[in-house]
């Protein structure tokens, strides 16, 4: 659904941003700074197109995933980009992007990545200079062949390559005692084959060190296919418009995305204007809406503690509510302890209390 609710109809190319090994552990152990390698890397991008094709004003459009597993799901932190090859303008026109070398692009991004992990205190100054030195540093920048606009399939091929989990179940493959995993993948030409022999806890531990933290977000959105632009757009454009190409030039100003329709609103629904619904909670009300039928039972509310326990002494429990763990009896269905019946004489305080006459 990528290429149809968000990319626009023009080339685009898949980005692979990857930096040395030497500077994977900064990463492991600071989560936090791969959301700024992204950061990063978008604006190198940026910087290079615009550079590029003469636009300072021109808006970049980029999907951007986050991967820190490797092949053998060890820890190897890189970005895949989904990339718009060329340029927005306000105006509403896209300009294609001419076939150049991305020499420049890497050593920019490699200037940009040692200079912030310099000035976070993370990299030694000493280690930095050798970085900068190497001729083969470890950063590099793949792209691939230019997809046309209008070949949505592989478009869409490409969207769910670079949106993917770390591991494949179908690679697992267990020993028969259970005492250890086998993971295959492609051949690896520095260990020169195509398996890892994992121990069970070995094999949970490399799982579990891909778990994002809590609201971290493994996609991003930037340029033309940021949240706020998109929204912008949606607002202003004709949905029954289509882009226009003209050479180099390709005009996308009257180009609407297909939304994802949503399932209308139960009957009875209490939300108010402005408020907004999942797909999963809109499920579980229309669920509940069925089940209870056009008009909702009325629930009679529940009682507090002490009101509970006073009518339990008294043995008038609504009987629609199961009883507490507190209380413990077997009487009436709620749980009620029958009262036991009086037997024997009053005792004086009754008989006192009797005895005075009222005024």
């Amino acid at each position: 659904m990528l290429a149809e609710t968000i990319l626009a109809p023009v080339p685009h190319r898949h980005f692979t941003f990857t930096i040395p090994k030497m500077l994977r552990p900064y990463f492991r152990f600071h989560r936090g700074l791969i959301k700024e390698l992204c950061r990063i890397a978008h604006r190198c991008l940026a910087e290079f197109q615009r550079t590029t094709l003469g636009l300072p004003e021109g808006t970049t459009g980029v999907v951007m995933a986050i991967h820190t597993f490797g092949e053998y799901l060890d820890f190897h932190p890189h970005l895949h980009a989904l990339v718009a090859d060329g340029l927005f303008v306000d105006s509403g026109l896209f300009h294609v992007m001419p076939d150049v070398s991305l020499a420049p692009l890497e050593e920019l991004f490699r200037a940009r990545v040692i200079t912030f992990l310099v000035k976070k205190g993370l990299l030694p100054p000493e280690r930095a200079r050798m970085l900068r030195g190497w001729r083969h540093s470890g950063f590099n920048i793949h792209r691939s062949q230019r997809v046309p606009p209008d070949n949505r399939e592989d478009m869409e091929r490409l969207a769910q390559y670079i949106i993917r989990n770390p591991f494949s179940v179908e690679k697992m493959q267990p020993n028969r005692s259970g005492d250890s995993i086998i993971y295959r993948s492609g051949m690896n030409p520095k260990i020169q084959r195509n398996f890892e022999v994992f121990s069970p806890c070995d094999f949970i531990a490399r799982i579990t060190q891909h778990i994002p933290d809590k609201s971290f977000q493994l996609v991003r959105y930037y340029g033309w296919y940021s949240n706020k632009m998109r929204g912008q757009r949606l607002k202003q454009a004709d949905p029954e418009a289509v882009a226009v190409a003209e050479g180099d030039v390709i005009d996308v100003s009257a180009f609407k995305p297909r939304r994802i329709p949503s399932k209308s609103r139960p009957q009875g629904d209490s939300l108010t204007a402005g408020q907004e619904r999942s797909e999963a909670q809109w499920q579980l009300a229309r669920t509940h809406q069925e089940s209870l039928g056009s008009r909702p039972a009325p629930v009679p509310p529940l009682p507090s503690r002490n009101e509970d326990r006073r009518l339990h002494r008294r043995g008038r429990r609504h009987r629609a509510h199961p009883a507490p763990p507190w209380v413990v009896g077997s009487g009436c269905a709620g749980g009620c302890r029958p009262r036991p019946a009086r037997t024997g004489r009053a005792s004086h305080r009754t008989l006192a209390r009797r005895s005075v006459p009222r005024l």
